[in-house]
């Protein structure tokens, strides 16, 4: 196992005091360890600061894909995103969800372009025959038909 040599909370901590110029003070190896989203997730783990959380979410997150090979500018971009001040910082965990998907649900979603939450207020709505003449025209294989079809008996 490699050893790191990039302690995530002594970043943490110079994001918050507002370093900007932090990626400077970075050895190469320190460099290559910098993943802008990890600290992304590690920021929005303090819960205590409100102001901070819509920071991140209405700045960084916009970019930390999208400029994911910029290190140094996203360490900037999380800098400013900081309140300052010392915090305790926390994981937060990837949501895992084993729901199973709707068929009926998703079919109606993609055929009206709504979000999931307005297909499922407008099922009732439809009948099974016009769902399956739906899945029909979008084109579904049978198998799919047929998945569809046990879903809506029961």
């Amino acid at each position: 196992m490699a050893e790191h040599t990039l302690d995530i909370f002594w970043l943490l901590s110079q994001l918050d005091k507002k370093q900007h110029d932090v990626w400077e003070g970075l050895t190469d190896e320190q460099k290559k360890e910098v993943s802008p989203y990890v600290i992304l997730r590690w920021m929005a783990g303090n819960i205590d600061e409100p102001e901070q959380l819509v920071n991140l979410g209405d700045i960084a997150s916009l970019y930390a894909f999208e400029l994911g090979d910029e290190k140094e500018l996203l360490l900037k971009v999380l800098a400013a995103c900081s309140v300052g001040g010392p915090k305790r910082y926390s994981w937060v965990p990837f949501k895992v969800t084993a729901k199973r998907k709707n068929k009926a649900l998703g079919l109606i979603a993609s055929t009206y372009r709504w979000p999931m939450k307005h297909a499922a207020e407008a099922i009732h709505m439809f009948t099974i025959e016009e769902l399956v003449q739906m899945a029909q025209d979008q084109g579904w294989q049978a198998d799919e038909l047929k998945d569809l079809k046990k879903e809506l008996a029961k």
